[in-house]
């Protein structure tokens, strides 16, 4: 009898449930799994590689001294567009209008913006930033640059509003309230060509 409860106490102790327990792994098979995984991994082509973002180009304004001013007062108009500021708006606007005036020899581009600048005044956000971007389109074609301006500006292209901007700073900081993947420094048709390009290295990865 006690030779029987000897041999069923042992049994217990080895834990013999009647379930199957999980097999584990030795160090070889599990050295081989991660050798398999690596080598899946290997043969994925390696994601294609962005683009250079295009670098900012200064243009130092202006060839004519008396637009200063004018482009002085349209950075600040910009600045109060991006925060949203009515009363700034309006007020840089006004100084603008009124720096165009003391420009003797204005052309007609200058005369459309400051048809646009009127038509900020009083008018809901969207609405003004829109003004300013058809206003940026034409001074960006039409700014002339000097070696001697005080005003070191880049042009920058939002692709959400599909509008230009010009400004002071190493960092674009858009006026039109988009989020930053929304622009870039560069011109329209530089932005446009650099996306393109992008799109066929994301899709035509290299092996």
């Amino acid at each position: 009898m006690l030779r029987m409860l000897l041999v069923v106490l042992a049994w217990t102790a080895c834990g013999s449930t009647g379930e199957e327990q999980p097999a584990v792994p030795s160090v070889d098979e599990a050295s081989e799994s991660t050798e398999k995984s690596a080598a899946s991994e290997e043969g994925k082509p390696d994601p294609a590689p962005l683009p250079e973002p295009l670098m900012r180009q200064a243009l130092m304004c202006c060839a004519d001294l008396a637009m200063e001013p004018v482009m002085e007062a349209y950075l600040a108009l910009g600045g109060a567009l991006a925060k949203g500021d009515a009363g700034g708006i309006s007020t840089q606007a006004a100084a603008m209008i009124a720096a165009i005036g003391r420009v003797t020899d204005a052309g007609e581009h200058l005369g459309v913006t400051a048809k646009h600048l009127k038509a900020i005044q009083g008018v809901e956000l969207g609405e003004a930033r829109s003004q300013y971007g058809q206003m940026s389109d034409l001074l960006v074609g039409k700014l002339e640059t000097s070696a001697s301006g005080e005003l070191d500006l880049a042009v920058a292209y939002s692709r959400e509003i599909d509008h230009h901007w010009l400004q002071e700073g190493v960092e674009p900081r858009s006026p039109y309230g988009d989020g930053i993947q929304s622009y870039s420094w560069g011109t329209r048709e530089e932005v446009k060509a650099a996306d393109e390009v992008r799109e066929k290295e994301l899709a035509n990865p290299e092996p």
